[in-house]
């Protein structure tokens, strides 16, 4: 599995004092590239009616992607989730939506049309339309149902107090089953049937 494990962000003595401890105490973040391929998904307005404060203690409003379409979208998520506790998962994800299926060369700019971070935990569930986001894609090889990417994310800051998110690697991207539990953690959600209106 390609993913990046437990990643220390400090610097230094500081660093490694981490990683021991990661080793001693066992570390529960990995990270997950996938791709779903001919899918319809749409993301939704950044500017949505009502604010987000007065939708606190609803459902998490998870980003929806059905079968049937023409669009590509890749997927990296930084998942948290230790099996012995129940209040620690959360998930840092960014999706990005391409027109039609990867081409080797292809280099995409991307923006908030394009782009979104979610951010999803157990207390605070991730809510509509995110957080936007921008860079780039450049897809450096396709091998059947999997591809490797030039991908540079990162969040758009809306005020000097945002976190900063930023994802900046060639990774390679792989399919995911449609009802893999991780797909909700990372905050989508696969409906098995196409919309309305879409041919099956």
């Amino acid at each position: 599995m390609n993913a990046d494990v437990c990643h220390a962000r400090s610097k230094g003595v500081f660093a490694v004092a981490v990683a021991c401890l990661f080793v001693l105490c066992g570390c529960h973040q990995t990270r997950y590239n996938w791709v779903l391929r001919d899918v319809d998904v749409a993301l939704p307005q950044m500017k949505t009616g009502g604010r987000v404060t007065d939708r606190a203690g609803t459902p998490a409003e998870l980003l929806v992607v059905r079968p049937g379409g023409s669009k590509t979208m890749l997927i990296t998520s930084l998942i948290t989730d230790d099996p012995e506790r129940i209040d620690d998962e959360k998930a840092e994800t960014f999706v990005c939506v391409l027109d039609g299926p990867p081409l080797i060369g292809q280099k995409t700019t991307v923006d908030v049309d394009r782009c979104r971070l979610i951010l999803n935990e157990v207390f605070r569930p991730c809510r509509q339309p995110y957080q936007g986001a921008e860079g780039s894609v450049r897809i450096e090889s396709v091998d059947k149902g999997e591809f490797t990417a030039k991908v540079v994310f990162r969040n758009v800051l809306r005020s000097p107090r945002d976190d900063s998110y930023i994802i900046r690697a060639t990774k390679t991207f792989k399919p995911i089953a449609p009802d893999d539990v991780r797909l909700r953690q990372a905050g989508i959600q696969y409906e098995s049937t196409p919309a309305p209106g879409m041919l099956p």
